[in-house]
C-alpha cells in the first residue's frame, strides 16, 4: 500500500501520528488506499491522457518496496512539465509497527470494500483498494 498526503508524502509517521493526536480514546480512523500491490512487480506501464490543453504521458513501474514513475505534461503552448513520482509499497508488518508507535492498532482490513474477505498483502493482481481501520489504543 502507498499512501499519498502533500509535501510530507513520504513520512507516513506524520499521517499516524496527526490522525492519532485528533482522536478521542478508542477513536477510529478509516484509511482507503489504493492497492499497489495490484501491479506486478518489474512490469512498466504507460498511461496517457488527452485534454483540451493538454497531452499527459505517465509511465509507472513496480519494483519490490516502491513505485517509480515519472509524468509529462505537453501543454496546447508548447510549455512542459516534469514530475517525477515515487510511492513506498509498505508489508503489513511495517505499517501495523509504525501505527502501533503512534498509539494506533490496526484492527481491521479489507479488499475492495468486500467486508467478509481477508486482504492479500502479496502482490496480488487482482484487489485494487485496500481499507484498513485502526483504532486509538
Amino acid at each position: 500500500m502507498a499512501p499519498y498526503f502533500g509535501e510530507n508524502w513520504w513520512n507516513i509517521e506524520y499521517l499516524f501520528d496527526s490522525i492519532a493526536t485528533s482522536l478521542k480514546s478508542e477513536g477510529l480512523f478509516c484509511l482507503d488506499l489504493f492497492n499497489f500491490n495490484s501491479f506486478e512487480i518489474g512490469k512498466t506501464i504507460q498511461k496517457y491522457k488527452l485534454s483540451d490543453d493538454s497531452a499527459q504521458l505517465s509511465t509507472v513501474k513496480r519494483e519490490i518496496d516502491r513505485m517509480t514513475g515519472s509524468r509529462v505534461i505537453l501543454k496546447k503552448d508548447w510549455s512542459q512539465k516534469n514530475i517525477d513520482l515515487l510511492w513506498r509499497v509498505f508489508t503489513k508488518e511495517e505499517i501495523s509497527k509504525l501505527v502501533l508507535e503512534s498509539g494506533l492498532k490496526l484492527v481491521e482490513e479489507y479488499s475492495d470494500f468486500n467486508f467478509g474477505k481477508d486482504v492479500k498483502w502479496e502482490p496480488n493482481l487482482a484487489e485494487k483498494r485496500i481499507l484498513l481501520v485502526f483504532k486509538k489504543i
